[in-house]
């Protein structure tokens, strides 16, 4: 998916085979909305009156939808919980990470890889077992 960030820059945005298939679905059921939109351009999530959602109304929407679920964390939580797995659970990389979130510097994905003092600990009697 492409999609314009921060000073509309133009990046794409890597999805998963699941996310892919749930949006071909939804990018079906939407022509059905009032405003009669195309199935593929245009705007991916639409007002009532068919106009682009902004960015604050999808956080909303998320938000409510959390909350609804029992879960009182905001919608960018979601976006560092993502983070924080890839890295940690994951153990990926972390300008491999910097790119899926689309940071310009890997430095802002730094905070996503603080590690625990024991971690570092195992980490380095790792490579004396090695």
């Amino acid at each position: 998916m492409v999609r314009h960030g921060k000073g509309d820059r133009r990046r794409v945005v890597p999805l998963s085979r699941s996310v892919r298939s749930a949006l071909r679905e939804w990018r079906t059921h939407r022509t059905r909305h009032p405003s009669r939109p195309a199935a593929d351009p245009g705007p991916l999530w639409l007002s009532r009156s068919g106009q682009r959602l902004s960015v604050r109304s999808i956080s909303k929407l998320v938000g409510a939808v959390l909350t609804a679920a029992g879960i009182e964390e905001s919608a960018h939580a979601l976006r560092h919980t993502l983070a924080t797995r890839l890295v940690r659970d994951h153990a990926r990389d972390l300008a491999l990470v910097a790119d899926i979130l689309g940071h310009a510097d890997v430095k802002t994905t730094r905070r996503y890889a603080r590690s625990e003092i024991d971690e570092r600990r195992a980490a380095l009697e790792d490579l004396d077992r090695g």
